[in-house]
Order: C-alpha cells, then sequence, then structure tokens
C-alpha cells in the first residue's frame, strides 16, 4: 500500500489492500484509492474531521461498518457500481454530505447507514433494493413515500412530502418510514396489518385511517402534535409502547367493540386532550404509565375486566375528581393514582396488594375504606394526604409502610400483633385521643409534633422513639414487668404518671410507676353486681354454718377497685375480715 499526499492534503491510496486504519486523522482533505484495493476496512476513515470528498477505485465490492463515519466535513462521495455490500453506520453522522448515488448490485441498506445526515437530500436507490432497515435515514432531508414492491424504494429528489400512499401490496410498514417527516395526510392500503416502530413519529399527520391495522407499534405516532383523530375497528390487537406518547392533541380515537384490546406502556402517555373513559371498558390491564398526565377525564370507572394497573398508570391526572374501582382487580402499582382530586375511595374485597406511594398527594381525599384482603400498607400509601380524617380497614393488617398516613387528622385506633408500623405515619396528626398497639409490635419514629390523650400497649412491643401520652396502658398477660421492652422502660419512666394494668397484673408497680387496675372484661356495674352476689353468698355461709367455710380464694384485686366501700357495704367486709383497697371479694365457698 501507498499513500501519497500534496501540500492541500489530496492523497492518493495505491496497492493491492488497505493495511491499517486512518481512523481520527485530521490531516487528509481529499482521498482516491486506486490500484486493485477491494475492501474498505471497518472505521478505515472512521473521525477523518477534514476530508471533504472522496472517490472509490472501479475495484472495490465491500465498504465496512463506520468506514466513514463522523466525517463532518465530507460532502462528496463517488462510489463504484462494482460495490455489492456497505456496513452498519457507515455514513452516520456525515453531516454534510449532499449527495449519494447507491449501486444497483447493492439489496440491502444497513441500520443507520445516513443516520444524521442532516444535509442528505438526494440519494438514488438501487434498481433491486429489497430492504432498508431501522434509522438509516433518520435526521436526514430524505423522504420515500410509496414503496413499490415489497421493500424496495425508489429515487427521490428530497422534497418534503406532504401527503402519501402507502404501499398497496405489503402487510408491514418498516420502522422509522416516515419518521420525523413534515407529512400531513396518509392513505394506508386495507392489507397493511402491522405499523413498525417510529413509523410516524414526529410527523404532522393530522387524522388517520387505521381501520385494518392489528398491530400499532412502539412510538408510531409518538410527538406528532398534530395528530387530532386516530380511527380504528376490531381488528385491533395491540397497542405497543409509547405509540401515542405525547401527543398533545390527540382528542378522538375512535374503537371498535372489541374489549381485549392489549395495550403497552406509556401508550397514551402525556395525552393531555384525550377522554380516556372508553378505553377503560376495552382492556384487561392497565400498563405503567399508560395514562399519565391525562387531563380531560374528570370521572373514571377502573370496570371489573382489569385484573391489575401497574405502575404511575395515572400519575398527575389531576383533573380526575372521582374514582371508581369494581370488584376484580387484585394488584395496584406504584405512585398509580399519585395527585388525584378524588374525595373518597372505596377498595374493593379482590384487592390484595397495593403498590408504594400509590394515593399520595391526592390533598382532597378525606374518606378511604380499605377492602378485607389487604394486609400490607405499603410505604407512602397517603402520604401528603392532608385531609385524610375517616380511615377504615376491613382487614388485619400487620405491616405498615414509613409515611403511609401522613396527614394530619387521621384516626388510626388499633393496630394488629405482630405489625411492622413504620416512621413518620402519625406525623402532624392532631386528632388521636388513643391508640393501640398489640403483642409485637414494632412501632418506628413518628417525629411527633403532638402528644396522644392514651398509648396502648402489649407484650413484646417495641417502641424506636418514644410517643409521650397522657395515659399509658399495658395490655399484655405478663405478671409483672421483668420481661418489658428496653424502649417502654425508657418511655415509662420519662412521660408516665402512673400505668394502667390489666387484673392478671400481680406486681405493685411498673417501670417504676404507680399502677392502676382496669376492666378487661367489660362492665364495671356487672362486675359490681356479681361481687355483690358473691358477698351474699359467703355472708349467709357464715351465717349458717361459718366452721364449714372450708377455703376462700382472696387475691389482688382483678375485677375492679373497691374505692366506694359502700357499694358491698362497710359491715359485710369487716365480717369477713378482708381489707378493703387491697382485696377483692371474688370468693368460692365450698360447704362441706
Amino acid at each position: 500500500m501507498n499513500v501519497n499526499c500534496d501540500s492541500n492534503a489530496s492523497c492518493i491510496i495505491d496497492g493491492d489492500y488497505i493495511k491499517g486504519i486512518f481512523e481520527f486523522n485530521s490531516t487528509f482533505r481529499n482521498i482516491e484509492i486506486t490500484g486493485n484495493i477491494k475492501k474498505i476496512p471497518t472505521f478505515c476513515f472512521c473521525g477523518c474531521s477534514e476530508l471533504e470528498s472522496v472517490s472509490l477505485c472501479s475495484k472495490i465490492t465491500y465498504i465496512g461498518n463506520f468506514a466513514f463515519s463522523y466525517c463532518r466535513k465530507l460532502k462528496n462521495i463517488t462510489i463504484p457500481k462494482t460495490v455489492t455490500s456497505i456496513g452498519i453506520q457507515c455514513f452516520s453522522y456525515c453531516s454534510s454530505l449532499e449527495k449519494v448515488e447507491l449501486p444497483n448490485k447493492v439489496n440491502v441498506i444497513q441500520n443507520s447507514l445516513f443516520f444524521f445526515c442532516s444535509n442528505l437530500i438526494y440519494i438514488k436507490l438501487p434498481k433491486y433494493l429489497e430492504q432498508i432497515s431501522k434509522h438509516a435515514f433518520v435526521q436526514t432531508r430524505c423522504q420515500f413515500p410509496e414503496q413499490q414492491s415489497g421493500f424496495q424504494a425508489y429515487q427521490y429528489s428530497g422534497q418534503m412530502n406532504i401527503e402519501a400512499t402507502a404501499p398497496k401490496d405489503s402487510s408491514f410498514l418498516p420502522p422509522f418510514c416516515f419518521f420525523n417527516s413534515k407529512l400531513t395526510s396518509i392513505k394506508i392500503d386495507g392489507r397493511v396489518k402491522i405499523i413498525g416502530t417510529h413509523c410516524f413519529a414526529c410527523t404532522d399527520i393530522e387524522e388517520v385511517n387505521l381501520s385494518k391495522v392489528e398491530i400499532l407499534g412502539g412510538s408510531a405516532f409518538a410527538q406528532s402534535w398534530q395528530l387530532k383523530r386516530v380511527i380504528f375497528s376490531d381488528s385491533l390487537k395491540t397497542i405497543c409502547e409509547c405509540a401515542f406518547y405525547n401527543c398533545s392533541q390527540l382528542t378522538t380515537l375512535e374503537l371498535g367493540s372489541q374489549n381485549n384490546i392489549g395495550i403497552c406502556e406509556s401508550a397514551f402517555d402525556s395525552c393531555t386532550k384525550l377522554d380516556i373513559t372508553f378505553i377503560l371498558s376495552k382492556i384487561k390491564h392497565i400498563p405503567a404509565n399508560c395514562f399519565y398526565c391525562v387531563q380531560k377525564a374528570e370521572a373514571i370507572v377502573i370496570h371489573s375486566n382489569i385484573d391489575y394497573i401497574e405502575d404511575y398508570a395515572f400519575f398527575g391526572a389531576s383533573c380526575i375528581n372521582s374514582l371508581e374501582i369494581e370488584e376484580g382487580i387484585k394488584r395496584i402499582g406504584r405512585f398509580s393514582f399519585s395527585g388525584l382530586e378524588i374525595t373518597s375511595l372505596i377498595l374493593p374485597d379482590s384487592l390484595n396488594y397495593i403498590g408504594e406511594y400509590c394515593f399520595s398527594s391526592c390533598d382532597k381525599l378525606i374518606n378511604v375504606k380499605v377492602g378485607k384482603r389487604v394486609t400490607y400498607i405499603p410505604e407512602g400509601l397517603f402520604d401528603e394526604c392532608i385531609s385524610l380524617q375517616n380511615l377504615e380497614i376491613n382487614g388485619e393488617v400487620t405491616y405498615f409502610g414509613d409515611k403511609s398516613f401522613k396527614g394530619r387528622q387521621i384516626l388510626i385506633t388499633k393496630i394488629a400483633p405482630r405489625s411492622y408500623f413504620g416512621e413518620k405515619i402519625l406525623s402532624g396528626v392532631r386528632s388521636n385521643e388513643s391508640v393501640e398497639f398489640g403483642n409485637d409490635c414494632l412501632v418506628c419514629e413518628q417525629h411527633l409534633m403532638y402528644h396522644f390523650q392514651t398509648i396502648k400497649f402489649g407484650d413484646g412491643t417495641c417502641f424506636l422513639e418514644e410517643i409521650k401520652a397522657d395515659n399509658y396502658y399495658y395490655t399484655g398477660s405478663e405478671k409483672d414487668d421483668h420481661n418489658v421492652d428496653g424502649s417502654i422502660y425508657k418511655m415509662i419512666t420519662k412521660y408516665a404518671a402512673s400505668v394502667y394494668v390489666p387484673n392478671s397484673y400481680m406486681a405493685t408497680s411498673f417501670c417504676g410507676k404507680p399502677i392502676n387496675y382496669y376492666s378487661t372484661a367489660g362492665n364495671q356495674k356487672q362486675k359490681l353486681h356479681e361481687l355483690k352476689q358473691k358477698t351474699s353468698i359467703v355472708d349467709q355461709s357464715k351465717k349458717l354454718n361459718p366452721k364449714r367455710l372450708k377455703n376462700a380464694n382472696i387475691q389482688y384485686i382483678k375485677e375492679c377497685n373497691i374505692f366506694d366501700n359502700k357499694t358491698i357495704g362497710m359491715e359485710r367486709i369487716e365480717r369477713m375480715n378482708l381489707i378493703p383497697m387491697k382485696c377483692i371479694i371474688s370468693l368460692i365457698p365450698s360447704i362441706v
């Protein structure tokens, strides 16, 4: 191989083959390849930033991948008729290239061949071209309004097309067919069943009839900001991901009578003027981001035919002020309904999973009813729902994620045993009078601004932060405080004046604080009535045969404190030699 360059950086490369590559050479300005060279290697002249023109000899049959990629000043290249194959991205990012004639022996235009050749306005395509691969002409000024046979195209002057007719004998429009064109109208033959990805993306189409189309490819009309109306029929099976992404003027979507259309992720993302209510009756599930930030629908119904909703499905759809979810739904993903304007919510019994922050920032939400199959409240479920007042949970929830109900008025009364109670759930709460935690609960930091009237806790409950309250109730079954958790000891010694304990509690103090007994069995009046009856029985037994009274089970107070001696009668108590205020007459006489 010989390389001869003159003072103007015009070089002649001669020989039988090219040895090595000239990648990122900044001296070449003009190149002529002569001799018996048959192949231009991969990356051979890639990134030659000053290269302006190239002439290839008639012996060359192959030009490799990326051979002239990023030659940003390249304007002209002569490709001989002997070339049969041109590699992937061979001329990509040749932003000064204006005109190319491809030889007839090339039957495939490879992926991204002229990708971002932004000044390419004229191209002569091969006579026997069979395939134009994806991204081949992205961000060029060339358009191909009609394909004559299969994927065959023809020479086109480069003028921006306004109207086009789809192929008459093809069932498939390939990817990027009209991507980023000025197309305003398209007629699609009835044989077309599949529209490829990005086919009409970033065009100026206003209306299109797709009545025979079965599959609409991903991003097919993405960011077509003039699109207003699309017509489908019963033929439609699938709308792929991002098909109508950011079609901000789309107002009408006509569908057939079928109710099992497959819709993929972000299909209608940011279609701010589209009323989506009728679509919900045509689908089995709602994919992620599907109706992200829609702004037209005010009242929506999640019909029983929908079994799950994926993440961010209706995120930011602040126009929605009414939400009805019918029985049948099983799963709702993360942030699905975040930011809605709803005031009430009923989650059906069929629902068994809710994702994090699902209803967060619904700042007008007041009333919520949760179905019986929900046992897991995820993190941030109602975070920043500042108007939330009434929450009815019908299932036995054992997990409350961090910031689950970070509102101001929410009333939570009882937490099931063995529950996780996450951070900041009670943060900012004002109206709570009582919260009861069952056995073995873990209560995380709440960062409370206010204190409670009553806190109740069972055995094994642990508080990672002390909660201040006016009254503390121990509801466990231990006889003393020997096994109490250290966090309970810390909280009681810091805030409690005394502790209420059940009647089974035998010690005289709880974590060093005085105790008060409370009834665990119900009505105090009923207990006093039973006490009077037992007293009368014992009294009568002593009168009849005091020596035959074999034993009496005298216990510390379990049922109630006898502060009013007249309730039973001081005279009777004295006759039985019992000390009021410390003992209870729960006597079981055994008469011999």
